[in-house]
């Protein structure tokens, strides 16, 4: 084993040019490898990590049959304390869309004409604004004071107040719905949940009733819930709003988080580590090309060699132990340029990298392994040399 060390050895550094591009390609493909693996665990983890939670924590209930027009709400009044009693609700509210002719949305009182705008209008509760998260633009939200006493105000969508060619919420700013006039109290440029609340005019659910009467449409509840709650909520609600009649609602809650994600980094996962390997196969063969050109050259010195006793395994020791020692020399310098490749991108990125420090490891032996594995036909072509018709060459 010392001489064949010893002669590999020679070989590699007698070709110093031809050993580094042998390198050079090894280097490529177990860097490669590890980057892409580090790279796409690390990619994985971060969409593990940056899942969405506000769907992971929301909770939508709606009828199961919900008639057009309907004066009735299909849920009770008091479904507020209801679901709140359930075990993980944070908050909970109700909305539902005006309808009818009379409803446009003018800056001025009167028959406006083109300045009337067919928008849509919800019946909000403060609780809904609550689960939906929005952002203010300007002005405040309508509380459970104004709900209270039914005041008349409103709250616009940053879409529904460009389109009324209003710019900022003030206590002298009025519309009218229908004949009704409504203070601007608040404009809304968007929300984390229910994204439709920007393109409307959101006024109070008790305003609605007493000044338009319940006229439902697109009738819902929107349930907030801690994080891996959403699941035992959505199967007890119906039972909270009606134990009777449980099949009146249809709930929809996001699938169970942790499943959803582990699904998620399998598939990147598998998908990169398919393209890794295809790297490593490309680089196995070109190896494998480099080194059979470096047996063809080296004929003279094989005929030599088996002239003087070298038996034919011999031979093909030498030249796997080169091809081997040229992987593993590649396999190392790999690995390292791999992690950092896996490092920087995560520093670009402002990631926090995951590197399986097993495989920075293992990759040295993987990069002998597919050295050994590319010189196993130039060094069989090698060991079937014939020495008195390579003396002669």
């Amino acid at each position: 084993m010392r001489d064949v060390a010893t002669e590999a050895t020679a070989g590699v550094v007698r070709r110093p040019g031809r050993a580094g591009l042998t390198a050079f390609g090894c280097v490529l493909g177990i860097g490669s490898f590890v980057a892409t693996v580090g790279v796409t665990t690390t990619a994985a983890s971060q969409i593990g990590a940056r899942f969405d939670a506000l769907k992971a924590t929301e909770v939508s209930v709606e009828s199961a049959d919900p008639a057009e027009g309907a004066t009735d709400s299909p849920f009770p009044p008091d479904f507020e304390s209801r679901l709140g009693r359930l075990n993980g609700v944070v908050a909970t509210g109700h909305r539902w869309e005006l309808e009818g002719e009379a409803l446009s949305v003018a800056t001025r009182p009167g028959p406006q004409g083109a300045e009337s705008q067919r928008l849509p209008i919800l019946a909000v509760s403060p609780g809904y604004l609550t689960v939906a998260r929005p952002t203010l633009a300007s002005g405040v939200l309508f509380s459970q004071f104004h709900q209270r006493r039914a005041e008349q105000v409103v709250v616009l969508g940053a879409a529904a107040a460009t389109t009324l060619g209003i710019h900022e919420a003030h206590p002298d700013l009025a519309l009218w719905i229908g004949n009704r006039p409504f203070t601007v109290v608040g404009i809304v440029s968007d929300t984390k949940r229910a994204p439709d609340l920007v393109l409307s005019v959101m006024l109070p659910d008790s305003t609605a009733d007493a000044w338009f009467g319940h006229r439902v449409q697109d009738e819902r509840l929107l349930v907030e819930t801690r994080a891996g709650a959403s699941q035992l909520v959505a199967s007890q609600a119906p039972f909270a709003l009606d134990p009777a009649n449980p099949e009146r609602y249809v709930v929809l809650a996001a699938p169970d988080p942790r499943r959803l994600r582990e699904e998620v980094e399998t598939d990147v996962g598998s998908l990169y580590l398919i393209l890794a390997l295809v790297s490593l196969t490309i680089t196995t063969v070109s190896i494998a090309n480099i080194t059979l050109v470096s047996v063809m050259e080296r004929v003279p010195e094989i005929g030599l060699r088996r002239a003087l006793g070298a038996t034919r395994r011999q031979i093909a020791t030498v030249f796997l132990a080169e091809s081997g020692a040229i992987g593993l020399f590649g396999g190392l310098i790999g690995a390292a340029a791999g992690v950092c490749i896996t490092v920087g991108v995560s520093v670009v990125r402002h990631w926090t990298p995951v590197v399986d420090l097993r495989l920075a490891v293992l990759a040295p032996a993987l990069g002998a392994f597919c050295g050994v594995v590319a010189g196993a036909y130039p060094a069989s072509r090698a060991s079937r040399v014939d020495p008195v018709l390579a003396l002669r060459h």
